[in-house]
């Protein structure tokens, strides 16, 4: 076997620090738009006001098709 052990006392402090700080990274992550997707996004932004839909995946779909 290995001489790994798995530390007692996982739910330390510093161990919820870092859970907590990634979540919050990941959350910023996911708000992000990448700048390849910016024209994109946009031109399906302005489809759906000038069509005067619900931004969703019907219009996405319906965007996609024209």
């Amino acid at each position: 076997m290995t001489d790994f052990k798995l530390a007692t006392h996982q739910d330390t402090l510093e161990t919820q620090k870092r859970y907590h700080n990634r979540k919050i990274h990941i959350e910023k992550k996911m708000e992000e738009i990448p700048k390849q997707y910016e024209g994109d996004i946009r031109r399906y932004k302005n489809y759906c006001c000038n069509t005067a839909q619900v931004i969703g995946a019907e219009a996405m779909l319906d965007y996609l098709y024209i």
